[in-house]
């Protein structure tokens, strides 16, 4: 089958949607000299899939990756830790790749809104979100996940989106 390269397109993650190894397609397209060095627009050629095509898990929520997401920050979103995230997504062979328009399921979410935060447990303390903060960095100084926070603070609806000077409170254990 032919394959036009689009933007942010990368052999690796070409190899994974279509069930096949880069190794398969730099065999199927020796017009290819550097594997780092396609463009868009580049017609290359997606041999047949070597094995059999990966069936994703029923129970889930299709979630479609967009533009900053990391597989921590979906894991946290969902209340699931990134390794049920890899489980769950075979197809997934690198952690750190993927791709905005990337479809992955997260298992045991269910169809509809993500789920919504418990309510504040008694003891918190407040936070001021300074320059150069994400929750990971926070959670990590404060010894806390990310998802501890995102559940005390139901007013943070995107986990990448903080402003600085904004209040948030950090659960203590």
């Amino acid at each position: 089958m032919e394959y036009i390269v689009r933007r942010g397109d990368t052999l690796g993650n070409i190899a994974a949607r279509f069930g096949v190894t880069v190794a398969d397609i730099l065999r199927a397209n020796p017009q290819i000299r550097d594997p780092n060095a396609i463009r868009v627009g580049q017609r290359i050629i997606i041999p047949r899939r070597r094995r059999p095509p990966v069936t994703p898990p029923r129970a889930g929520r299709r979630y479609v990756v967009r533009s900053g997401d990391t597989l921590g920050n979906i894991a946290a979103r969902f209340g699931v830790t990134v390794d049920d995230i890899l489980r769950a997504n075979p197809q997934i062979r690198d952690a750190n790749l993927i791709y905005p328009g990337m479809v992955i399921i997260i298992p045991g979410a269910v169809v509809g809104p993500p789920p919504r935060p418990t309510p504040p447990p008694r003891r918190t303390r407040p936070y001021i979100v300074q320059r150069g903060d994400t929750l990971s960095a926070i959670a990590r100084r404060f010894g806390v996940t990310v998802s501890d926070i995102l559940a005390v603070n139901p007013q943070i609806t995107d986990p990448n989106v903080l402003r600085v000077g904004q209040r948030i409170f950090i659960p203590i254990s």
